[in-house]
């Protein structure tokens, strides 16, 4: 009998022992899945669902490229609202300061004829807390996407400050698109290319970084982003 009784108990407690294995596996599977969603690669010809704000550097350094950032972003406005019922868009513009030049709106023909002026320092924090306080939805959903399209040189003046502002907008939800313009040749090392890679990204760690020369942005942008 002790015999019997000690067998019945080993296989009770394998038996329980490879259960508990069991639930673990399903449960780290199911946590690998969500994860895996969470952090799928965003496709951008996808006509998704969010708030999407155009974040540009309109500081006194991009006077004569100016034209360039509102040609941009008059183009790509309108061809995601044109695209997709389901989202809409609005501008922020920073240089030293920051100011909300288009309230999120659904309308494409608010992006038609955009014509901005420049001027001052550059302080991107300005503009993502623009953003932070003009937010619709703080708390992040599924299935609605909130993003932004920063556009700069990345030739910032507060660099710690932007990378926290930003660190604040990825917590609530945010993707941020970082899209480098440049003049000239482009560089991979400089600290501006680290600063843009850097303030890129979501909550999940993952890098949105873009980069182009500045003449060829409308296009770039147009190509990469307007969804189908």
């Amino acid at each position: 009998m002790k015999i019997l009784g000690s067998l019945i108990c080993s296989i009770f407690f394998m038996g329980s022992a490879v259960f508990a294995q069991d639930v673990q596996d399903v449960q780290d599977k199911n946590t690998e899945e969500q994860q895996e969603e969470q952090q799928a690669p965003i496709d951008w010809t996808k006509c998704f669902p969010g708030d999407i704000w155009f974040v540009v550097d309109v500081s006194g350094s991009m006077s004569e490229e100016v034209q360039y950032l509102s040609q941009a972003v008059s183009e790509v406005g309108q061809g995601i609202l044109a695209n997709n019922g389901d989202a809409q868009a609005g501008i922020v513009l920073f240089n030293g300061g920051a100011k909300t030049e288009l309230k999120l709106t659904q309308d494409p023909e608010d992006f038609v004829g955009l014509n901005f002026g420049s001027g001052g320092g550059t302080s991107a924090y300005q503009g993502f807390n623009e953003v932070l306080n003009a937010d619709p939805n703080p708390i992040p959903r599924s299935e609605y996407y909130k993003m932004i399209f920063y556009m700069s040189d990345g030739e910032d003046g507060d660099v710690s400050s932007a990378l926290f502002a930003a660190k604040g907008l990825k917590a609530t939800g945010f993707n941020i698109i970082s899209i480098h313009y440049y003049t000239g040749k482009y560089d991979a090392d400089a600290a501006s290319t680290k600063f843009m890679k850097e303030v890129s990204g979501n909550r999940f760690g993952e890098e949105f970084y873009f980069s182009s020369s500045v003449s060829e942005l409308a296009e770039f942008m147009r190509n990469k982003f307007i969804c189908m």
